[in-house]
């Protein structure tokens, strides 16, 4: 087994090869004391701190902050409805000195994916993205405000954006802006429905697949066989740090009986009866508040992802590396297009090539779920701060894709058609945990692998 990890300092941070994992899992669940512990020990936020850094930044804020100290000026980079990529300079007189940067940074990296940084676009910036990050930080507590949905560095329009869900809830943030010391004019509000988590009741319309592989349905349930939910299978993966002959498979953290909680919660494809049960809860770190995540709202709980892990159950067939592939992308908003949830017989799977640790905005995604199947459009906004409606929930550094979405679709795998090679070669970005609005938001893999550990997923 092996794998081969490309830093990136920018855009795109971690390409990941796997390979070969042994299906046959062993061992049961760990008891809940043990497994507490080990989300504090092992992969909780504490230990995730020195891979952080000393500013609590993560993705590709991060990135960018590194960027805008090395170019003066720099207010961002994304890539137009063209894809041309388009960056931000409050003087436009840099242009030459920031390409040279930017090639030297990501030349290689974006050559691969088609982008030719020799045609990069400059428009004049307001602020640079040292200044659009410090306000962030600054908004920090309105997320723990009644009606407000994110806070986000909008790199397409060169401000920092606050989405509410109403008037009033704006109305509750302009007084909040007043005591903060941010420029009125660097701050936009869109108004915007609530993220919804998006698990389905207890009602299956999907088959049961074998092997399991990602994009499947599954249901969740207690110990005693109640069924709770219906979900989506994210994807399947070995623990680099562990015994590589145990296989697990990562869904979402309210796809359980209690979200970030090790509770034990057991799963199903797709009805609860012993020949469908594929495994158990192992791994659900804690939500975390500001006393020990400086990045974390004062009043808020939060995560960096919305994930867990579970461990598949003995015998169980599984596929590693490869997410169900079905006819084509549905395009209609109602969901209503049937093919999109057919898994094509000539071409039944996607394979996993890559790992991309977080999304650029401009990004083309796709995704694959229970209920609306495979959906696609553009990234929309990057580490992005989510409440979770109806909850204390803070999702830290979060990303939004314009597509179809749907209850059921929480968990559904989230990635990258690949060019230049197979067909059907994809690269691996994260995992969906709700929408509003025509949107979905997931939790990308470098935020999964912050709390969950490394993991090897594909072949």
């Amino acid at each position: 087994m092996w794998k081969i990890r490309v830093a990136v300092m920018c855009l795109v941070a971690a390409l990941v090869l796997l390979a070969i994992a042994q299906t046959d899992a062993q061992s049961g669940p760990r008891s809940e004391t043990t497994a507490q512990s080990a989300s504090r020990a092992e992969v909780g936020p504490v230990a995730s701190e020195g891979r952080i850094g000393s500013e609590g930044r993560i993705g590709i804020d991060a990135e960018f902050v590194r960027l805008a100290r090395e170019i003066p000026g720099f207010g961002g980079i994304f890539l137009d409805e063209d894809g041309t990529p388009t960056i931000y300079l409050v003087d436009p007189g840099q242009q030459n000195a920031a390409v040279r940067v930017l090639t030297s940074r990501l030349g290689g990296t974006l050559s691969a994916r088609g982008v030719n940084l020799s045609a990069t676009r400059v428009l004049q910036g307001q602020y640079d993205f040292l200044q659009l990050a410090a306000w962030h930080d600054l908004l920090s507590p309105v997320l723990g405000l009644p009606g407000v949905v994110f806070t986000d560095i909008d790199e397409r329009q060169n401000r920092v954006s606050v989405g509410v869900e109403d008037a009033e809830a704006l109305r509750r943030v302009e007084e909040e802006l007043a005591t903060l010391q941010i420029p009125r004019e660097a701050v936009i509000f869109e108004e915007t429905e609530p993220i919804r988590p998006l698990q389905a009741p207890p009602a299956s319309l999907q088959d049961r697949g074998r092997p399991v592989t990602g994009g499947l349905e599954i249901e969740f349930g207690t110990t005693s066989g109640q069924n709770l939910g219906t979900c989506t299978l994210g994807f399947t993966a070995v623990l680099s740090a562990g015994d590589r002959r145990r296989l697990f498979f990562v869904t979402n953290s309210h796809c359980s009986r209690i979200q970030g909680f090790f509770d034990g919660a057991r799963y199903w494809q797709s009805n609860i009866t012993p020949m469908d049960f594929i495994g158990t809860e192992w791994e659900d770190p804690p939500f975390f508040t500001q006393e020990r995540v400086r990045s974390c709202p004062p009043g808020r709980r939060c995560r960096y992802s919305d994930s867990l892990l579970a461990e598949y159950a003995p015998g169980v067939q599984v596929e590693l590396g490869t997410i169900a592939r079905t006819f084509l992308p549905n395009i209609d908003p109602s969901g209503g297009d049937l093919r999109s949830l057919l898994i094509d017989p000539e071409n039944p799977r996607f394979f996993i090539r890559s790992q991309i640790a977080f999304p650029m905005r401009g990004d083309v995604l796709n995704k694959m779920g229970r209920t609306t199947g495979w959906t696609q459009g553009k990234v929309t906004r990057t580490c992005y701060n989510a409440n979770q409606r109806n909850s204390r929930n803070t999702f830290i550094c979060q990303d939004q894709v314009t597509a179809g979405v749907d209850f059921g679709d929480s968990g559904s795998p989230v990635f990258r058609l690949l060019t230049g090679g197979d067909e059907g070669d994809v690269a691996h970005y994260g995992i969906l945990w709700g929408g509003s609005g025509g949107t979905f938001v997931f939790s990308a893999l470098e935020n999964i692998e912050l709390e969950l550990g490394d993991l090897l997923t594909a072949d």
